[in-house]
């Protein structure tokens, strides 16, 4: 019972294939990866502080608090019911010829919360968007 070396010779495994094929898969989602840069969103803070210039512009103040809530003009208005803020803001946007739209916002309000109220200000195709905060006190 003597085994014969050339029965017992390891198999080697040929990974020319393997190669080949790993570099199918590396061309393949080289070109399926979308290479776009993100798109970024520009906007400007105004400063609150009180500077000796004051711009004729008259201003429309929004003011959205921490529980969901848009104060516009001494109307509390829940972010909720979005088209109840879009009908405000508008009415009292034109009707009262403001220039542009000062968002004020709390250091802890939700982003999402933000830009609810940055999308409906740009429906009604007012130009002249501003963010600010406000400390808590």
């Amino acid at each position: 019972m003597i085994k014969s070396f050339k029965n017992s010779a390891k198999k080697k495994i040929n990974i020319i294939p393997l190669i080949d094929i790993i570099f199918i898969l590396l061309i393949f989602f080289m070109l399926a990866t979308n290479f776009r840069i993100k798109e970024n969103i520009d906007f400007s803070l105004k400063a609150t502080s009180g500077n000796s210039e004051q711009s004729d512009k008259k201003t429309l103040e929004i003011f959205i608090k921490n529980n969901s809530e848009v104060l516009i003009r001494n109307n509390v208005l829940s972010l909720e019911n979005p088209e109840l803020i879009s009908s405000n803001i508008k009415k009292v946007f034109f009707n009262e010829k403001f220039d542009e739209v000062l968002v004020l916002c709390n250091e802890i309000v939700n982003l999402q919360n933000l830009i609810s109220i940055m999308d409906i200000i740009k429906e009604q195709n007012i130009k002249d968007i501003f963010f600010t905060h406000v400390k808590n006190e």
